[in-house]
């Protein structure tokens, strides 16, 4: 599983254009403290979109890189553990 890549630990939210799960996960980062990063799905080039979704089978948006953890879709039970 791909880590974040930010060597400060924050969280890497890969987002689709329109994408409510995405503004969801993304305000609960905001909520919670915790910084992020976000890259827009359509900006991923070949590579990065085989190491982050393709090798990791994730098929929702958004797409989200912790520390220690990773997801795809909406996952509310993830979100509400966030600790900033």
């Amino acid at each position: 599983m791909t880590r974040t890549p930010y060597a400060d630990g924050s969280a890497l939210i890969i987002t689709a254009q329109g994408c409510f799960p995405c503004k969801k996960t993304k305000e609960a980062f905001e909520k919670a403290g915790m910084s992020y990063h976000e890259r827009a799905l359509e900006s991923l080039t070949e590579e990065e979109y085989d190491e982050y979704i393709k090798s990791n089978n994730f098929g929702s948006a958004p797409v989200v890189f912790t520390l220690d953890d990773a997801w795809s879709g909406l996952q509310p039970g993830k979100l509400k553990a966030l600790k900033g």
